[in-house]
């Protein structure tokens, strides 16, 4: 079962067990400072979502003799479950809006020159594009009206 935030007994099972460490660090020293405090809760929460076991890391590093196979800033180092902003998926629909409003035909300007663009004349230039494919669109759908009735006349 995952465990979440918004359950209601979330870091209940490492804090209210008498066997965990937290519990014992909290039971021994009950009026921790703000940021020891604050340490201690971070280091519950990457615990208890398995992204960085500062209970067990001690004792693993210890065991390791060869100093190529210690990792140092393991406790810092970027989770596997943990996303990067979504980038891949941000990057897939600005894709998808840089086709769709044809950015590189009406401006002559790459994906990557886009990209590079500060947002506010992205977004200018998303605007313009797409005003121009609305005017395109109505001007096809009048074009194809005229000929339709010009097809039904004969």
């Amino acid at each position: 079962m995952v465990k979440r935030i918004g359950d209601s007994d979330f870091g209940l099972y490492e804090l209210g067990d008498p066997n965990s460490l937290f519990y014992t660090i909290l039971e021994k020293n009950p009026k921790v400072s703000y940021l020891q405090g604050k340490e201690l809760l971070f280091q519950v929460y990457e615990n208890v979502f398995g992204i960085y076991d500062y209970l067990g890391q001690d004792s693993k590093e210890k065991t390791i003799t060869s100093p190529d196979q210690k990792h140092p800033l393991s406790s810092i180092e970027m989770h596997p479950a943990e996303l990067n902003s979504g980038s891949e998926q941000k990057y897939d629909q600005i894709s998808r809006v840089f086709a769709d409003c044809k950015i590189s035909t009406y401006f002559g300007i790459s994906w990557i020159e886009f990209m590079s663009l500060p947002v506010e004349h992205a977004e200018r230039l998303l605007r313009i594009a797409q005003d121009s494919n609305r005017s395109a669109n109505a001007v096809q759908t009048a074009v194809m009206n005229d000929l339709n009735k010009a097809a039904n006349n004969k």
